[in-house]
């Protein structure tokens, strides 16, 4: 039966061989299909991969750029808060933040007479010139209203003093006599004539008070001219403007001398508070683009020198100074003051302003409120500094009491140091925080000057103080019409300064001086320098109380 049934069988097996042909191929296929799918998925996760990192790579992007905008949007906020409080706000150092004022709130001085304290002494004011005004009763209140008996005058009076100002423009009519000669000597004139009295400006009307009364007005009160001018007017004394700039410029010539020899002075000194604030001179110049001139002070103990000059440059400071002046500088942290005293060897030395550093922090504090707490904390430390360096420099003359307040001082110094070392080394310190160390830093070495040299301030408000007068001017008369007028205006800022730094009161000194040299031209003009004056003259040329003008000490 398997004989008969085998013939039936064969035909299958190439069927079957088929079968495993396909079966094979199938399974090829399947590889191959799932290997393309295993390439699709590894190509689809590699996709999906590089998405994920392009999205994170893209949202790290845009993070970055919200902070920076975020952090742009703050500074510019800062920024609107500082040129509002420039425009709007108080211009005294003495404001206080929220935190400061909260804390002496409660013990804040009232204004005024203090309640259980001495009260000040009267002013003296026996100097002045005393004119009697004799005041009578009426003739008809002379009688006793009941039996018409008359008073009699018993010779003396009931006095009280009141305080005039009688201002008033009048004509000094001089009247030089004539004499003629009564013998026959024909070599001598017929008739001789008293001299003419001398005047600070030949053959002008106007006399030597005149031209005093617009120099002090002009360069110490900071009046505009034309408002001078219309003061004078309202007392019945028209002048004209061009007359008055044309006798300014004679008044130039005769005032140079007083001005170089105060610079000589100034040379002769040790230590210099330099500054400088813009100035308009509206005059083309050559190599000069626009009208903002500078105008700079260089203020020492014995003298206040101011220079306008068409640039803000290191070359102000050489041509000054020259070659050989030595001495210390206190400045602001401007570059050309860094880079002239780096130029000139050891010649001198940089003391860079401590009062600079303070407004750092109180305009952190009043621009960013978030950091208020934190720059508050630094103005207390720099508060301790002063007030340490204060009692130092008060102890000069006793080396014992001075020495345990320079260790002291010195400690403080340490201390304020190392604290900035260890908030700059702190990652998480905020950019605005960290920019005003950085700076202070970089100014280290000249922010400590005052430590080797007890006698430097630890500020430069002596030069800020000295630059008030020229900003009160600048903002009534807007600056110089010429460059003549500028350099003008720098001599008498220069005298009037130096004479208040002599507490010498400038408008008795010029005429003093004026009358002087109407009738000596060609005389020396030593004996009219504050530091060679004679003692009796200086004692009357001395301001009778303390001044508070534009160009005065505070």
């Amino acid at each position: 039966m398997s004989c008969c049934t085998l013939p039936q069988i064969l035909p299958f097996t190439t069927e079957i061989e088929q079968l495993k042909e396909e079966l094979l191929l199938a399974r090829c296929k399947a590889n191959y299909y799932e290997n393309l799918h295993q390439r699709n998925v590894e190509i689809r996760e590699g996709l999906e991969v590089e998405r994920r990192e392009e999205l994170l790579r893209v949202k790290q992007e845009y993070e970055t750029k919200e902070k920076q905008l975020l952090h742009q949007i703050e500074d510019l906020q800062a920024k609107l808060k500082l040129r509002e409080r420039q425009l709007y706000g108080r211009k005294s150092e003495k404001q206080k933040s929220k935190n400061e004022s909260s804390k002496k709130s409660d013990t804040r001085r009232k204004r005024g007479q203090q309640s259980g304290t001495t009260s000040p002494p009267r002013r003296d004011y026996s100097h002045l010139p005393i004119e009697e005004v004799f005041k009578q009763v009426l003739p008809d209140e002379l009688h006793c209203p009941h039996c018409n008996a008359p008073y009699i005058d018993l010779g003396s009076t009931e006095d009280n003093d009141v305080i005039e100002v009688d201002v008033k423009a009048h004509i000094r009519r001089i009247k030089r006599r004539k004499y003629k000669r009564t013998c026959h000597c024909h070599s001598q004139p017929m008739i001789i004539t008293a001299p003419v009295e001398p005047r600070v400006v030949p053959k002008s009307i106007f006399g030597n008070s005149v031209w005093i009364d617009f120099l002090v007005k002009k360069f110490w009160n900071g009046l505009p001219l034309y408002r001078i001018i219309q003061d004078l007017s309202s007392h019945g004394l028209d002048v004209s403007f061009g007359t008055i700039v044309g006798g300014f410029s004679k008044l130039a010539t005769l005032l140079q001398p007083v001005h170089e020899k105060i610079q000589e002075k100034s040379l002769l000194d040790r230590h210099w508070n330099a500054d400088e604030t813009g100035w308009k001179v509206f005059e083309d110049v050559d190599n000069k683009t626009g009208n903002k001139w500078f105008l700079w002070i260089f203020r020492s103990e014995s003298a206040s020198v101011y220079i306008l000059d068409p640039f803000r440059s290191t070359r102000v400071l050489k041509e000054y100074f020259g070659d050989e002046t030595k001495g210390i500088i206190s400045c602001d942290r401007y570059a050309a003051y860094f880079c002239f005293v780096e130029g000139s060897g050891d010649r001198f030395l940089i003391a860079f302003c401590w009062a600079h550093v303070r407004r750092d922090f109180l305009s952190l504090a009043k621009d960013r409120p978030e950091h208020e707490t934190w720059a508050m904390n630094w103005v207390e430390e720099i508060r301790k500094l002063y007030a340490i360096n204060n009692l130092r420099v008060a102890a000069l003359s006793d080396d014992q009491k001075f020495a345990a307040l320079d260790k002291e001082l010195r400690e403080a110094v340490f201390d304020f140091k190392k604290r900035t070392k260890d908030q700059l080394e702190k990652k998480a310190l905020p950019i605005p925080c960290r920019k005003i160390l950085e700076s202070l830093e970089r100014h280290w070495h000249g922010l400590i000057t005052f430590l080797e040299n007890p006698t430097v301030p630890m500020d430069n408000n002596s030069a800020e103080r000295g630059l008030r007068g020229s900003v009160v001017g600048r903002k009534n008369y807007y600056g110089s019409g010429s460059v003549k007028s500028a350099h003008f205006t720098a001599m008498m800022f220069t005298i009037i300064q130096t004479l208040l730094t002599w507490k010498i009161n400038p408008r008795l000194w010029l005429s003093k001086f004026f009358d002087y040299r109407a009738s000596y031209p060609e005389e020396s003009i030593d004996s009219w320098l504050p530091w060679n004056m004679d003692k009796e003259l200086l004692a009357t040329l001395r301001l009778k109380s303390a001044h508070d003008p534009p160009h005065g000490e505070t």
